[in-house]
């Protein structure tokens, strides 16, 4: 899963895929350079889950606060041990194609 999500990179709200086993996480930042976080206000976790929702997916959101405790988006995926590859595939699609749409709603 970790290798299938990396594309995200290229994202220009990502600003990390990171993970070891089945639990991956992908980091959002409103700068990549300088990996500034958006503002707290804008809900930019909460937007990206709902869009993985929508495509019938159930993800978590990462814990709020990731930069200074109150500042940082991202999100968790970590499916059963009993996920098959099936399935990896349709969390990589629907991941991707909510972080794509998160993006544009941004405006980027």
């Amino acid at each position: 899963m970790l290798q299938k999500l990396q594309p995200l990179l290229e994202c220009p709200i990502v600003g990390a895929v990171q993970g070891k086993g089945l639990l991956t996480g992908v980091e959002f930042v409103a700068d990549q350079k300088t990996r500034a976080p958006f503002a707290v206000d804008m809900n930019v976790t909460a937007a990206g889950v709902d869009a993985v929702f929508d495509r019938n997916v159930l993800i978590m959101p990462g814990a709020p606060g990731l930069v200074d405790g109150a500042a940082g988006d991202h999100i968790a995926i970590s499916p059963p041990f009993t996920v098959d590859e099936q399935q990896v595939d349709t969390t990589v699609r629907a991941v991707t194609e909510a972080v794509e749409e998160t993006a544009r709603s941004l405006g980027f």
